[in-house]
């Protein structure tokens, strides 16, 4: 691969998140976010439910109760990395942050989850919620 052009990794690139999004599977399926708190760094995985190479748009979902929200509303930037040892390639991004809570983009792009998927968002306990026994 070290023979590639901007191009070629480009289109590489792009081939390779398109598979992460519609394949469980694949290892660009997940990705680290990184956000800010006070000047700390936070990470954690997310999924990704799309990317638009035109628009260089990488969309993933979150509760709104999760406090990642709260750390993106205050600070409108984040990172995402994406890893395939397969492929030997890693991909980071610096991101700048639209929210989308209760929109018609929200709304269609819940729609088209799963019912398991819709579930995961139903949960009395707000993500980060520490539990401390069985519920």
């Amino acid at each position: 691969m070290s023979t590639m052009s901007p191009d070629q990794y480009l289109e590489l690139a792009d081939s390779l998140l398109q598979k992460g999004v519609f394949s469980a599977a694949h290892p660009f399926h997940c990705a680290v976010v990184g956000t800010i708190l006070n000047e700390h760094v936070e990470q954690r995985t997310v999924v990704l439910r799309e990317w638009v190479l035109k628009r260089r748009t990488l969309m993933f979902h979150t509760d709104i109760r999760s406090p990642k929200v709260a750390q993106l509303e205050s600070h409108k930037h984040c990172s995402m990395l994406f890893y395939s040892k397969e492929d030997k390639l890693q991909l980071r991004f610096r991101c700048h942050v639209h929210l989308h809570h209760d929109s018609r983009l929200s709304r269609y792009m819940y729609s088209r989850t799963t019912s398991s998927q819709q579930a995961c968002y139903t949960y009395p306990f707000p993500p980060s919620t520490v539990i401390e026994g069985p519920t």
